[in-house]
């Protein structure tokens, strides 16, 4: 037995495994009559790429979606102190950005952090949005880099 697929767009549909392509092409009835079959390297999966060698490279498994964790208000700090530098230096700068947050006349602002008060949880992309709202408030000094080393660095939930 050899394994048979048609080839459309550079791509192995439906390989099967027969003695011929003809046998492979009866397999699949009528609908069939105007697909061609070539014998392909055993293994070939269906959605193939074509190398145009006699080689097929078969389409990998998705990878899973990283699904962010929901984080507690104490887990959120100790991130943004971890990407602030570390320490002593993370945690004055957590403090003076919340300062800042607690000092802008930005209605926006001043409405998502009383959200950010009454939560007992956050995520990620509520936090990626309050986030951008400081880094446009001209009375924060929070930086786009801060604002990414926090949100690309957020956990997975487990």
């Amino acid at each position: 037995m050899t394994t048979y697929a048609r080839i459309e767009n550079g791509i192995a549909l439906d390989p099967v495994m027969a003695a011929s392509a003809v046998e492979a092409k009866g397999l699949f009835g009528p609908i069939a009559d105007a697909w061609v079959f070539v014998e392909v390297p055993d293994g070939t999966k269906h959605g193939a790429l074509d190398n145009g060698d006699g080689t097929y490279t078969n389409p990998q498994p998705a990878e899973a979606a990283v699904v962010p964790a929901t984080l507690t208000k104490v887990q959120f700090q100790d991130l943004c102190v971890v990407q602030f530098g570390g320490d002593g230096a993370g945690r004055a700068r957590y403090v003076s950005v919340i300062n800042q947050i607690k000092t802008s006349t930005s209605a926006d602002t001043a409405f998502a952090y009383e959200r950010y008060l009454a939560a007992t949880a956050v995520e990620r992309d509520e936090t990626a949005v309050f986030l951008s709202l400081l880094v446009a408030d001209p009375e924060n000094d929070l930086t786009l880099a801060e604002r990414d080393a926090i949100i690309n660095n957020w956990p997975a939930e487990v």
